[in-house]
């Protein structure tokens, strides 16, 4: 049987057909597997930030006008707000609708293990809402991307696991809703490389042990107030009002590893040791950087208040689980330092009374 071929000239002009023809099958296959793994809609994959920030949903599909009669705060920060880890939000709520007599939604963002990275990408996705306050609660996580040499460490975070995917989710917005193809081979390199123990990245919940010495030095600092800057330019721009506080820490003198493991402190439940951020000293020595960046912004912001929660919360095991974490009694003390602050502002705000 005679072979037969393609004039030259007919094949050479199938071949952007054909490479059109792969890029729709792979374009397709990408975002079926964004869609059955994670939920994200076919023709809308750039609500595929929800994967990361789960949380961003149910606010954003809320109405949140300015005046309309109710109290709406949104709280940014790490597992200390979060209601798996305390009870401040549920507190905080009811003393506010005590007070006033007025109903009163607190959209709660804090998520454990995030950074103010997190709280910026998550603030600048509302942009549309309006909240007559926001309470930003950081000082501790973003310490742990401290454990890097200081070559490895990158302004953005992006030298961390969870931020390099972030990073690179953030950068591509514009085009990860017409492809999502390199986003999507980008992130399986990164989890490639992470399974194989090549990638040269801060891990998500533990540092690298050999590592923890290079969080010596407080690299975190800038970038800290780096990303608490975007949040209060974008709090200006929509003219709320922006809570600071610094970060309230307490480490007993005779702290140990084994001394913790053992429960053998005063910490009311022992929840999570300090070496999950990095080494003790180091861990109090980026909580206290972080924190003098929270009261320099506090004085050169217009659109803040101010709230010194270390100095305010008692450094006793009654008042924490651990170093960071409260006891029903220390989420308490936690509103009551900041509720005389809080029904100011409000007042001020003409939505409280």
């Amino acid at each position: 049987m005679p072979k037969v071929s393609l004039p030259r000239s007919k094949a050479i002009a199938f071949i952007p057909i054909y490479l059109v023809f792969l890029f729709i099958f792979f374009e397709a296959s990408s975002r079926l597997i964004w869609k059955l793994t994670f939920g994200v809609p076919f023709f809308s994959p750039e609500k595929m930030y929800y994967v990361f920030y789960p949380e961003l949903k149910s606010v954003e599909k809320r109405r949140i006008p300015a005046h309309d009669g109710q109290i709406d705060i949104l709280l940014l920060g790490g597992s200390v707000l979060n209601p798996n880890f305390g009870n401040i939000a549920r507190v905080l709520e009811e003393r506010i609708a005590y007070e006033t007599k007025k109903p009163v939604r607190i959209y709660n963002l804090a998520k454990s293990a995030h950074s103010s990275a997190d709280s910026y990408y998550k603030y600048r996705h509302l942009m549309d809402k309006h909240f007559d306050l926001v309470i930003f609660y950081h000082g501790i996580n973003e310490v742990r991307a401290n454990n890097v040499p200081p070559s490895v460490f990158k302004p953005d975070y992006s030298h961390y696991s969870w931020y390099k995917q972030i990073v690179l989710l953030e950068k591509n917005e514009g085009i990860i809703r017409y492809t999502t193809l390199p986003f999507t081979l980008n992130l399986l390199l990164i989890q490639v490389q992470e399974g194989l123990g090549l990638a040269n990245t801060v891990p998500k919940h533990w540092p690298k042990p050999a590592w923890v010495e290079y969080g010596s030095s407080i690299k975190s600092a800038k970038s800290f107030e780096e990303n608490l800057k975007k949040i209060l330019a974008i709090a200006a721009a929509k003219q709320e009002k922006v809570l600071l506080m610094t970060f309230a820490y307490y480490v007993p003198a005779d702290y140990t590893r084994e001394r913790f493991t053992a429960k053998k402190l005063d910490y009311s439940i022992h929840g999570a040791p300090i070496e999950k951020w990095g080494k003790p000293e180091n861990v109090v020595a980026g909580i206290v950087a972080h924190n003098q960046v929270i009261k320099a912004m506090s004085k050169d912001a217009k659109n803040t208040l101010f709230v010194d929660q270390d100095e305010l919360m008692p450094k006793r095991g009654d008042y924490f689980n651990d170093i960071c974490h409260f006891t029903y009694k220390g989420s308490e003390k936690f509103v009551d330092n900041i509720f005389p602050v809080v029904l100011r502002a409000l007042r001020e705000a003409d939505v409280a009374l």
